[in-house]
């Protein structure tokens, strides 16, 4: 999951607004991989949970859960 988070640190400057979708699912191999994902995006991202009444009602689902994501400044 590291290369991941490199290009995405690499990819955004701090006016970048990333979005990620995940669905929910009722599998523990799926939701321990997306804490972890969560958890090692938040070490570099402010993230905010966008609320569903904020999506258009065509793309939105309780399963859904959309993400906001805007670089960190860090501090020395």
């Amino acid at each position: 999951m590291e290369p991941l988070m490199k290009t995405l640190c690499h990819l955004a400057d701090f006016s970048t607004e990333v979005f990620i979708s995940q669905e929910e699912q009722d599998i523990e191999k799926q939701r321990t991989v997306w804490r972890a994902f969560q958890e090692l995006l938040q070490r570099h991202f402010e993230v905010t949970k966008i609320p569903s009444q904020e999506l258009h009602p065509d793309f939105c689902s309780s399963d859904i859960i959309v993400l906001r994501a805007v670089k960190r400044h860090l501090v020395n």
